[in-house]
């Protein structure tokens, strides 16, 4: 009776161990299937945010750049102006004033001649609300907003390694399973059913690490 019933254990015993192998493999072909999309998913946003971040900074120097070229020759006109005006030429710096200035600077020039020469050596300071700085704001902003992108491109880059790695992981604990599904011997299928759930769960820990990080 004994002889007779041993057959009917590991019988019993290789029925469940292949539910086990059955459904841990599903498992593992979902997670692998969700961290191959995620992985690509991270993939394509760091993509995105590149190039994103690279047209805002290209976009970030020229601006900058222009804004230079208008400070650079708005301080030459006011020097000019600033010697005509201290060597008493009121016609050369009337002149400069109303025909070579932009509107721009014209009203940064008036709110500095009007008694506030004294106090600041030109009219080029963040005090004066009349010269227009949009420019360099808008400039400096999309500098700011570039960085962002890259970091943010650097994140997802990061993401999807991480997620090629679990998925890495995953097909060995695939390999392992799919191993222990053909195997006749009872032994060794609850090896590697063991190995291959290991990796799943080390799998599984890694993606909700992933998620909830």
């Amino acid at each position: 009776m004994e002889a007779g019933h041993r057959p009917e254990v590991e019988r019993h015993g290789h029925f469940w161990l292949e539910v086990a192998i059955a459904s841990v493999l599903g498992m593992t072909a979902v997670a692998t299937a969700f961290s191959a999309y995620q992985a690509g998913k991270s993939e394509r946003g760091t993509v995105a945010h590149y190039n994103e971040g690279i047209r805002d900074s290209s976009v970030s120097t020229g601006v900058l750049l222009e804004a230079e070229q208008t400070l650079g020759a708005d301080q030459a006109i006011f020097l000019e102006y600033a010697k005509a005006a201290q060597q008493d030429n009121l016609e050369l710096a009337a002149y400069l004033l109303n025909n070579l200035m932009s509107k721009n600077l014209r009203a940064a020039v008036l709110w500095w001649s009007d008694d506030r020469s004294d106090k600041y050596k030109s009219p080029f300071v963040d005090a004066n609300p009349k010269y227009d700085r949009s420019g360099f704001k808008i400039g400096n902003h999309l500098s700011d907003q570039s960085d962002k992108l890259f970091a943010q491109a650097q994140k997802s880059h990061k993401t999807s390694n991480r997620y090629d790695l679990v998925t890495v992981i995953l097909a060995a604990a695939l390999f392992m399973l799919g191993l222990a599904g053909v195997l006749r011997h009872y032994g060794l299928r609850l090896a590697f059913f063991g190995i291959g759930l290991l990796f799943f769960a080390g799998g599984a820990v890694q993606i909700l690490r992933i998620v909830t990080g």
